[in-house]
């Protein structure tokens, strides 16, 4: 739920318009800030916070708990950590 939660704030640092987080990633996909794959990342970390959050006939294992968190270093990686390298290179390349 925590990672949900974060990645809902970082969809509404980007500028995300929607109600969901759902509505959110799609419109970070169409502007071209996340590549579609990201979508399922997304659908799949919402579907396992709403097992986590509610009883649920299903558990949520360590393992799915470390894919999640996998998902959520992507996206931070891809948004920012990514961008930042290739805006310094890019700007070392213009000197």
């Amino acid at each position: 739920m925590q990672i949900r939660r974060a990645l809902e704030a970082v969809a509404n640092e980007q500028g995300a318009e929607g109600n969901t987080l759902m509505a959110k990633t799609q419109w970070l996909i169409k502007q071209g800030l996340l590549p579609e794959v990201f979508a399922e990342m997304t659908h799949i970390t919402r579907m396992l916070g709403n097992l986590g959050a509610h009883d649920a006939e299903k558990d949520v294992l360590s393992a799915d708990v470390q894919i999640v968190d996998e998902f959520f270093r992507a996206i931070i990686e891809y948004l920012y950590v990514a961008r930042a390298k290739v805006a310094r290179v890019k700007s070392l390349m213009t000197k």
